[in-house]
């Protein structure tokens, strides 16, 4: 398992076990090595963490893959539903914003794109020696706590 520094210093993160499990097929996938290192980033939140933005209204350089950086997009759902979670990793690209849908196996992108595509781009422009991955998970119009919102 490759060690994860995050956002607070070098420190390995624990993460839950179906994550830990798509980490390392992401691995076997991309031909990384055990040793590889990604600086992990959890986005989180509701609506405007979803994303409303508009794939086709992004300038041309925004359209394409992210270098170094992969995404996994977890299924919304609400506490009760046991699917909620599931994704798959990929390299990062607009299309994960609201509408964004997968089913554990494949992902079906939207025609929009949220703070994580800004992000990732950032963070791979800032650290040109680091492979980034980001841990989406949003889900709008969910109260913050039992009986809110």
């Amino acid at each position: 398992m490759p060690e994860i520094i995050g956002t607070t210093g070098r420190e390995t993160v624990s993460l839950p076990v179906r994550a830990c499990a798509t980490l390392a097929v992401l691995m076997a996938t991309t031909g990384c090595s055990a040793d590889s290192t990604y600086e992990l980033y959890f986005l989180g939140g509701q609506s405007n963490m979803d994303g409303y933005g508009y794939v086709d209204e992004l300038p041309g350089q925004l359209r394409g893959e992210a270098d170094r950086v992969m995404i996994f997009t977890g299924r919304t759902a609400f506490d009760d539903d046991s699917t909620g979670g599931i994704g798959v990793w990929e390299p990062l690209r607009p299309g994960h914003g609201t509408g964004f849908q997968t089913d554990g196996v494949a992902n079906q992108h939207s025609d929009r794109f949220g703070p994580e595509l800004a992000f990732g781009r950032t963070m791979s422009d800032m650290k040109p020696g680091s492979r980034i991955a980001i841990i989406k998970y949003s889900l709008g119009g969910s109260g913050l706590a039992p009986g809110v919102g």
